[in-house]
């Protein structure tokens, strides 16, 4: 992954890295560059083209048709085709680059995604400007985004974008945001485009590499949550633990987090169930009810924390069979303060995690959004998740509490 502000070059680079490609990976490299549409396509193609007339030593070793580019010697074959799915299913590719990823259709990106993988050494490539608020929900590079930043081993992202909260015209982070400043990209042209000759909200996107959201303030920084981590940490079998369960019935995450009950909290991941989007796919109550008795033999539960709502049976069950239960309903009211007090508590380093990416991403991707009763954290788009960042909230809160909770001493008098 790529993100960067427009004019710095992305078109320029994808050609190379695509060549590149085509002459060095060996026997039957298969390129194919995704682009937003036919002239876009043909337009990168020509770039590439231009490369090899200008370099005699490629020029030599290829054959320049008027849609591909062929290397006889390795059998190697580059192409740029237009983002439809259908111009994609079937291929076999060594390298995929999808331009403009931030434009780009699910069903499109999955494809360029699946053609990839079949042969050793073959990737993927999204380069591209973040998404404007009205493709955030159909495009994939705000999850791939996210799931960069989160540490997801299988992304690896370079992104360039100004400072949040910094002014447009503040020349630090314009310089920080477009790597080709100063070259081709100059100063006077970048002035040119400032508010109020466009909006804000697309300048900051457009020039300053900034996600424009629009619906909410994101809850954790993401230099706070990282400095919270404490990667291969775990908490001992024994220790007095909270654990809090995020439910759901089929499109989320169902999460239980366990929380070591202490003056300061760590955070593991013990259960995780989610079907990938898959639409047959139910969480088995019996299940997370099974794995929360095998953590009860393990650690000292001293409470099982969750929202009731489709989870009630559970936690009845549960209760039953001996494990403390108490409710955690998702109104604003309940979670206003508990969110406050998450959030503090990571800015301050008063709590710890795991560094699961599964986590971070989630994390990241929460939203605070405020009502007439309070904040309550909400998805940036359908497509994203958020269960494991309400599932740390309530695990915190309560573990917190119980770790904080002094023991009252009974007074007790004598009869002389």
């Amino acid at each position: 992954m790529w993100v960067l502000p427009r004019g710095n070059g992305k078109s320029g680079l994808v050609a190379a890295i695509a060549l590149h490609h085509l002459f060095t990976f060996g026997e039957g490299a298969r390129v194919m560059v995704v682009a937003q549409n036919d002239k876009a396509a043909q337009r990168l193609l020509d770039t590439a083209k231009r490369m090899v007339a200008l370099e005699p030593e490629l020029e030599q070793r290829c054959q320049v048709y008027q849609n591909r580019i062929y290397v006889p010697g390795s059998d190697s074959e580059f192409k740029a085709v237009a983002s439809e799915q259908s111009a994609v299913e079937g291929e076999d590719l060594t390298l995929a680059i999808i331009d403009e990823v931030g434009f780009t259709e699910q069903d499109v990106y999955e494809a360029t995604l699946l053609s990839t993988g079949k042969r050793p050494g073959s990737k993927l490539v999204a380069i591209g400007t973040p998404s404007t608020p009205r493709m955030r929900d159909r495009s994939p590079l705000l999850g791939l985004v996210t799931a960069g930043r989160a540490g997801d081993p299988t992304v690896s992202l370079v992104e360039y974008s100004a400072p949040e909260g910094c002014e447009v015209d503040d020349l630090e982070a314009i310089k920080a945001a477009n790597p080709a400043f100063g070259d081709w990209l100059d100063w006077s042209a970048i002035k040119a485009t400032m508010p109020p000759k466009t909006t804000e909200a697309e300048f900051r996107r457009a020039r300053l590499g900034q996600w424009v959201m629009q619906s909410g303030e994101s809850f954790m920084p993401a230099e706070s949550w990282a400095e919270c981590a404490r990667p291969g940490v775990a908490i001992p079998e024994g220790t007095p633990v909270v654990l809090a369960l995020d439910g759901s019935q089929k499109w989320d995450a169902t999460v239980l987090m366990m929380a070591s009950v202490s003056p300061v909290p760590h955070l593991e991941v013990v259960g995780w169930w989610f079907g990938e989007h898959d639409p047959e796919f139910e969480v088995s109550h019996a299940e997370v009810e099974a794995r929360v008795l095998e953590l009860a033999k393990r650690y000292r539960v001293r409470e099982l924390t969750a929202d009731p709502h489709l989870w009630q049976r559970s936690l009845q069950v549960l209760q039953e069979e001996g494990v403390p239960v108490s409710k955690f309903s998702q109104t604003a009211g309940r979670m206003s303060p508990a969110l406050a007090e998450f959030k503090a508590a990571a800015l301050d380093g008063k709590v710890t995690h795991g560094d699961d990416h599964r986590v971070n991403s989630h994390m990241l991707a929460a939203q605070i959004v405020e009502s007439g009763h309070g904040m309550k954290l909400a998805k940036p788009s359908k497509d994203m998740h958020i269960d494991a960042a309400v599932a740390a909230v309530m695990a915190y809160s309560r573990a917190f509490w119980l770790g904080s909770k002094r023991m009252k001493k009974k007074n007790r008098s004598y009869r002389r």
